[in-house]
């Protein structure tokens, strides 16, 4: 019966996690558009000239900036997460953690979203980034899921783990 409690609990958590959750999505969303600029620019370059360089330039940049917000934003939040599991260890576990993928790739796929709402050939390298970024994402969470202590250990020093 308390395991029936506890995951219910769990849930109801993750649902209110996921919710507010948004409120801090909403940002990094914002913060990936404007950071895709320069790549979108050296792209906007390499097409016109019809460089191959330069387009492959632009999209190491836009996956490095995109990238690097989108893993920061999963470390915030997993580390979040595992702190609240130290404070109550009772609690299960998957609820959250699925609050926390849906949470980690919501910026990359809300980004995704805009750009498919309104369609332009000038998005080419967001596309190809965002579904990078979002696929890396994805498996970084499961290393964070597995083999949390190496990982966050360095982002999260203050976490007992």
């Amino acid at each position: 019966m308390t395991l029936i409690l506890y995951t219910l609990l769990s849930m109801a958590l993750a649902a209110f996690a996921a919710k507010a959750g948004l409120l801090l999505a909403g940002p990094f969303t914002m913060a990936m558009g404007g950071a895709s600029l320069p790549g979108m620019a050296l792209w906007n370059r390499g097409v016109a000239a019809k460089s191959r360089t330069f387009q492959g330039i632009a999209l190491l940049v836009n996956l490095l900036v995109q990238g690097t917000l989108s893993v920061l934003f999963l470390l915030g939040l997993s580390a979040g997460a595992l702190w609240l599991f130290v404070k109550a260890p009772e609690l299960v576990r998957w609820p959250i953690w699925c609050a926390v993928l849906w949470l980690s790739i919501a910026p990359a796929s809300g980004t995704l979203s805009a750009i498919y709402a309104n369609p332009s050939p000038d998005q080419t390298i967001n596309v190809l980034t965002l579904k990078l970024v979002r696929a890396v994402v994805i498996v970084l969470f499961f290393v964070v899921v597995f083999f949390p202590a190496p990982l966050l250990h360095r982002a999260a020093p203050w976490l007992p783990l």
